[in-house]
């Protein structure tokens, strides 16, 4: 939860978190609007649009295993296509 916290503060967001015993818990993460986006032109071919990359530390949570893997092994083999 640290980690979302500082990613939230540096992007210019905040989190909430709700707490209800027997209810259980609930977070918010409230990000800001992105102003400007790079568009892609309707012509260009999504599958041939690079995604730029360099040295990010992604951190994946997740609590099935099975798409943990695919995951994982998706991320390991875009950073040996780069």
């Amino acid at each position: 939860m640290a980690v979302v916290y500082g990613m939230a503060k540096n992007l210019n967001g905040h989190s909430d978190v709700e707490s209800a015993r027997g209810k259980g818990t609930r977070f918010k993460l409230f990000l800001p609007v992105v102003e400007h986006v790079k568009e892609i032109s309707q012509s260009t071919d999504m599958a041939q649009v690079e995604i730029p990359g360099g040295n990010e530390t992604i951190l994946v949570v997740e609590d099935e295993e099975m798409l943990m893997d695919i995951l994982v092994t998706s991320l390991k083999q875009k950073d040996t296509t780069s």
